[in-house]
């Protein structure tokens, strides 16, 4: 019976104008005729999207709408991160022509889809991002197609990209360096925290595209060639090896390439005395074809750190070598370069194996030194002149008679054979004979000979211009100074220049140094200190001794240690910011060991929260300032000057409206803590309720206000300001609360008179000397008793004498 039923509902329906628009089933069964785009399935089975007794199903949905699904699997997009029901949004059977994905661009709120516009996105319209369409969509074919579109920049921003970025920097998106505000300006880069090379001088005023070009990033020589990566070098050949590094500056600085003061040191030659004075083309000859303005092109190679190479030989050493002495055509270890003339003291004696004693003192060198009496060496450099003679190898077994001509060489006797000429002759005159052969013994004087002093010729000590000398003076300083020379003048202070060399120096070698106890000085040596070692702090100078090895003299004066200035050896970490004490601050124990009290030391006292903030939340490195300590490059950081005020380090929410000085309403002990700053006025009631804005409006001032109600309430003000005390009668917590007790008043309120409005008595709003006499309100009153016959008045508002005193018959809790 049910399928004749069904058929006979079918053949009816048919009868009855029934379109195939809308499916039977679907009329039949639905609520009506399902949108357009999902007309196709009312001819098929409702379960498509329909679960039997349990509604609309989302894996339905999904199943059909792909793109949306992928947005919910990620939980992204805005379908992804929206948390209501498909069928909440895009409900159906409301007609073909219903369409529920239609957006409105001018309420549509971007942020729930992930990505808030901000910026110049703000300002762009849909289809400027969004540019597919619903092409393949049953309606609005034109219209814009959401669905798809990423977030990255790249999405829509690709033939913007001028980085093209490979490696590192290609997993970024734009916005890790560009803002949205503006494209070319609004740009957060570090180049030395994110590129680790720090833009100094020229280089951070040029443009990006200056030295990337071409879209290069990476400078994978940038440690090995440094410079040349971008610059080149017009040097070329013409500088040493270790200069062709591409490490510019070296020589170069950042601000200008030109060199305004070049140091000479860096090429292991530094320029003292005379050459500190004469032109680079002095010394560095070059082709009379280039511009001496072009230093540019000169060629700097080819010297060698040899006197030689630019001074001539005027010795004739050549390359002779000394065992004692070494290469003796070493210049600097006779002359000095603050002057050729002048040369260390060359003791003869002492420093070859020739004493210089009795006539041969005085003797030009040249008068033994003969040029012309040795041979050059083969692969000699010509000198000019032929070679000097300096050594003699039979000097120990022959001694005067490799200069002198024995006159007994044919003598028969053979005693003058086996002798030298010395155990006969002595220096002081060829006829003076040391026939006893007697021995002095020096020890038994003021000055025993022990170590190095043992082994010289007496004439060392005891023959000075040519006169012998036994009596010497300075027996305080133990007799150094007697025949040596004090090499330490100017270069200790007073109170051990006049020491004895004996205090510091042994007999045995010059070069030992005996214990030196530095308390003694005005450093005591303590902690750190007394760990460092002696040439850590008294560094080489460019003085240097006038006896060989002919040192470089080191600084024992300190003048201004009297300052306690530690800068004499220590770099300024804070470049001068604390002045020059570091005292104040730091101790001998430890560099790091620091004592320093913010309340006592500063002008900013830490208290409240302040106390648990670190040092560098407020002290921050200064931009492009940086000082070198151990040669590590470290940022200065800034101490002095900072403006004690709150907005050097908290911004301001209230832009500036109530001025600089945050403390008047807020603590140190926690931000949202407030002083009780409305204390001329207590809130309470409903002022403690109200805004600030509410009173203190159109840029009122916060202070000098008056504490008068009327100053914001003169609009409530019915009393017309006969009554300025508001506080008085009414109170803050309710306005038409009023305290007030007439009975204090010359008319108290009894009976049906406290029943009253104030304005039935106090009408146009008087309240200050009104007549308390009954008449002055009840005139009216008396003038209908009258007319009554009760005779109050003679004439109307003419009241009778007897009857002035109302209560004499009337009372005020019944007429």
């Amino acid at each position: 019976m049910k399928r004749i039923y069904l058929l006979l509902l079918i053949v009816f329906s048919s009868s009855h104008g029934i379109t195939q628009e809308e499916g039977l089933l679907n009329r039949l069964l639905a609520p009506g005729p399902l949108i357009e785009g999902h007309k196709s399935l009312e001819g098929s089975d409702c379960l498509k999207c329909h679960s039997a007794g349990k509604g609309i199903s989302e894996e339905k949905c999904m199943a059909c709408h792909k793109p949306i699904a992928v947005e919910v699997q990620a939980q992204k997009g805005f379908h992804g991160l929206n948390t209501d029901s498909c069928i909440s949004c895009h409900t159906d059977h409301k007609g073909r022509a219903y369409d529920s994905t239609v957006v409105d661009q001018k309420t549509f709120d971007h942020s729930k889809t992930g990505y808030k516009l901000e910026g110049k996105h703000a300002e762009l319209k849909c289809s400027e991002c969004h540019l597919a369409k619903r092409t393949d969509k049953p309606n609005r074919k034109t219209d814009i197609d959401y669905i798809g579109t990423q977030s990255m920049c790249v999405s829509c921003h690709k033939k913007d990209d001028i980085h093209k970025y490979k490696g590192k920097w290609a997993k970024f998106d734009c916005n890790h360096c560009h803002g949205l505000k503006d494209w070319h300006l609004d740009v957060n880069f570090d180049h030395e925290e994110d590129a680790h090379y720090a833009l100094e001088g020229k280089h951070a005023e040029i443009k990006c595209s200056a030295c990337h070009k071409n879209s290069q990033y990476s400078w994978p020589h940038l440690k090995t060639s440094a410079c040349l990566n971008c610059h080149a070098d017009f040097h070329k050949n013409n500088l040493s090896g270790r200069f062709q590094n591409g490490k510019c500056q070296t020589c170069h600085g950042y601000e200008t390439w030109k060199i305004t003061s070049f140091n000479h040191k860096v090429t292991g030659y530094p320029l003292r005395g005379k050459h500190s004075q004469i032109q680079c083309i002095d010394c560095h000859k070059q082709n009379p074809r280039i511009n001496p303005k072009e230093i540019k092109t000169f060629k700097f190679t080819g010297l060698r750190p040899n006197c030689l190479t630019c001074h001539k030989d005027f010795h004739h050493f050549g390359p002779i070598r000394s065992k004692k002495l070494g290469l003796l055509n070493q210049c600097l270890e006779c002359h000095t370069e603050t002057k050729w003339q002048d040369t260390h003291s060359f003791n003869h004696s002492v420093d070859t194996r020739f004493v210089i004693e009795g006539k041969h003192v005085g003797l030009d060198c040249a008068k033994c030194h003969i040029p012309g009496e040795r041979k050059k060496p083969a692969g000699t450099p010509p000198q000019g002149n032929a070679l000097g003679k300096y050594h003699w190898n039979d000097l120990s077994e022959h001694t005067c008679e490799v200069c002198h001509k024995s006159p007994h060489k044919n003598d028969p006797s053979p005693t003058f054979k086996q002798k030298k000429c010395d155990q006969c002759h002595v220096a002081d005159g060829w006829h003076i004979l040391n026939v006893k052969g007697k021995r002095f013994d020096h020890n038994k004087t003021r000055f025993a000979l022990t170590g190095k002093h043992s082994e010289i010729a007496c004439s060392a000590c005891h023959v000075v211009g040519k006169k012998e000398i036994f009596h010497f003076e300075h027996f305080a300083q133990n007799f150094c100074v007697d025949c040596h020379r004090n090499q330490h003048i100017d270069q200790f202070h007073d109170k051990f220049s006049q020491n004895a060399c004996s205090e510091c120096h042994s007999t045995k070698t010059f070069a030992e140094r005996l214990p030196f106890d530095h308390n003694k000085t005005a450093f005591p040596l303590k902690n750190k200190h007394a760990e460092v070692k002696c040439e850590q702090c008294h560094k080489p100078t460019e003085d240097r001794f006038e006896n060989k090895p002919y040192h470089f003299k080191s600084k024992f004066i300190f003048p201004e240690m009297a300052m306690a200035d530690c800068k004499t050896c220590h770099v300024d970490y804070h470049m001068g910011q604390l002045g020059s004490k570091c005292s104040t601050c730091h101790n001998d124990t430890g560099w790091k060991n620091v004592k320093f009290d913010h309340n006592l030391q500063s002008r900013f006292k830490i208290t409240g929260k302040h106390i648990d903030v670190k040092c560098e939340q407020c002290h921050k490195p200064i931009k492009n300032k940086f000082v070198e300590i151990a040669k590590v490059r470290r940022p200065v950081i800034l101490y002095k000057p900072i403006v004690a005020e709150c907005i050097t380090c908290h911004k301001d929410p209230h832009k500036g409206h109530f001025g600089n000085n945050c403390q008047e309403c807020h603590m140190e002990k926690g931000w949202k803590l407030t002083k009780d700053f409305h204390k001329n006025f207590t809130l309470s009631g409903v002022h403690f309720s109200l805004n600030c804005q509410e009173c203190h409006k159109d840029n009122r001032k916060l202070t000098g206000m008056s504490q008068e109600c009327i100053l914001c309430h003169q609009k409530d003000d019915i009393h017309q300001g006969t009554l300025p005390n508001c506080g008085t009668c009414h109170k803050q917590q309710f306005w038409e609360d009023v305290d007030f007790k007439h009975s204090l008043t010359l008319f108290p309120l009894r009976g049906a008179h406290r029943t009253l409005e104030c304005a039935m008595c106090h009408y146009n709003n008087i309240y200050q000397g009104l007549n308390n006499q009954c008449i002055n309100c009840h005139l009216n009153d008396a003038n209908t008793a009258t007319s009554l016959g009760f005779g109050h008045t003679s004439a109307p508002g003419v009241v009778l004498p007897a009857f002035m005193n109302c209560n004499q018959c009337h009372n005020q809790f019944t007429f």
